[in-house]
């Protein structure tokens, strides 16, 4: 589940597997292997950790405590503006800018 939500996250809030009912989606992991694919603006780090969550086997599944680890050392440097910004004094941003976070 966690694996799905982050690929919620980094599609934008797409639905996975539009259309399909349970038995169907199931059908399509179990029977035909299929995985969702990479989101556009997803990191391929992130990705790789979707589809770890997404392991048949639970034992091949990363933990919580593992998957928190990851994360709070996994932060992206480019993002893409999804809307655009524009306040005075402030730096324009419009959609679809690529923004590099420097900490």
């Amino acid at each position: 589940m966690f694996g799905v939500t982050l690929w919620e996250m980094f599609t934008y809030g797409q639905e996975p597997w539009v259309g399909l009912n349970g038995s169907q989606i199931l059908h399509k992991i179990d029977k035909e292997g299929e995985q969702l694919p990479r989101p556009e603006d997803c990191p391929q780090d992130i990705y790789n950790v979707m589809l770890q969550c997404w392991a048949h086997k639970p034992e091949d599944r990363p933990t919580f405590l593992a998957l928190r680890d990851f994360l709070l050392e996994a932060q992206p440097t480019d993002m893409r503006a999804l809307q655009d910004f524009e306040e005075p004094d402030k730096l324009l941003i419009q959609m679809n800018d690529i923004i590099t976070v420097i900490e």
